[in-house]
């Protein structure tokens, strides 16, 4: 960040602009008397550096739209990781939930008629604010995570839990089955 600087050579004492406004900075445990790494993001959310594939981790098989379509009611469905620009999604913060939009069509992962049901199916469409747009990221104690869906609170997950390439992505209830948990792949 080009906005940190150093003010003392001899104690880890930085200044920063955050907000306009200059503020210090300093090792948490010269407060509070322990060593601490403290960590934060400094990308901006939504911005095109947060893009994922989505990973289903039964069958390892990637989030995708069938034929790389860019129109809306665009189906999801898991393929084979080909590289195609359809595989990636940017993460995009939406108050405590994320959308996911997708790099090749510029659409976010929805559930068809913002359907409350099991096996309703999962499509790309145009981002226009919708409750089914957005989806709570649950963490799973293996590092995978479930997508839970706000609108219907339902995960997303693979029809029939099938391990077979092209085969549709749809919303089910929370039941622990593997093909509800995905693993979030940084690309870029």
């Amino acid at each position: 960040m080009s906005s940190i600087a150093r003010t003392s050579g001899s104690s880890l004492a930085f200044t920063a602009t955050a907000g306009g406004a200059t503020v210090g900075l300093g090792p948490f445990h010269d407060a509070q008397g322990f060593n601490y790494a403290v960590y934060w993001n400094t990308g901006t959310a939504g911005s095109s550096d947060a893009v994922y594939k989505l990973v289903n981790a039964a069958s390892g098989l990637v989030l995708g739209v069938r034929d790389m379509s860019a129109a809306d009611g665009g189906a999801a469905v898991v393929w084979g990781d080909t590289g195609t620009a359809d595989h990636q999604w940017v993460q995009i913060s939406d108050g405590s939930a994320v959308r996911w939009r997708n790099v090749n069509s510029g659409k976010v992962l929805g559930v068809e008629n913002m359907a409350t049901t099991d096996n309703a199916r999962v499509l790309q469409w145009a981002d226009n604010g919708t409750a089914d747009h957005r989806w709570i990221l649950v963490a799973n104690s293996d590092g995978t995570y479930r997508l839970r869906n706000v609108n219907s609170g339902k995960v997303l997950a693979v029809l029939g839990a099938s391990t077979a390439w092209g085969t549709q992505v749809v919303q089910e209830s929370d039941n622990g089955s593997a093909d509800n948990n995905w693993r979030l792949v940084r690309v870029a």
